[in-house]
């Protein structure tokens, strides 16, 4: 997905100079001199008004795209039955789990959450220790 405010930038920016040029070119053209002022108000207040219906499309659907991915992954991970866990890589520690792991396990849900991962993959407190003495390189995924 592409950058969802540099798109309305651009959109907004396009929509905003093409507006200006077309618009002021045309009202000078067909409104008498008097009406200007009065008539240039109302085509701002227009211009807003059609700007910010538009951004709401554009945002309505990047929510409902959201949405939905959101939802497929509750379905793919939290509903799963094969455990999966998602780890942060600086530290390694729990950022996310699904049922399928905390049944597997040996720790409840907030044990879970305060573990190092190198810590739950140990068969016992020896091998804990061993593996959180060994130095990871940065790129090493396991």
């Amino acid at each position: 997905m592409k950058s969802l405010p540099l798109k309305i930038t651009f959109i907004y920016l396009f929509v905003g100079l093409v507006w200006i040029f077309v618009t002021d070119i045309l009202f000078f053209k067909i409104v008498p001199p008097e009406l200007h002022l009065n008539l240039d108000i109302y085509k701002g207040f227009f211009f807003i008004i059609s700007t910010a219906f538009l951004l709401w499309v554009i945002l309505f659907q990047n929510e409902s795209k959201l949405k939905k991915m959101s939802s497929q992954f509750e379905l793919t991970f939290h509903k799963n039955p094969i455990p999966m866990i998602i780890l942060d890589p600086g530290n390694y520690t729990v950022l996310e789990y699904n049922q399928a792991l905390l049944d597997l396990s040996k720790y409840n849900s907030y044990e879970l959450k305060n573990i190092n991962a190198l810590e739950l993959f140990a068969k016992d407190k020896e091998e804990s220790e061993s593996i959180q003495k060994i130095s990871l390189d940065e790129n090493e995924v396991f």
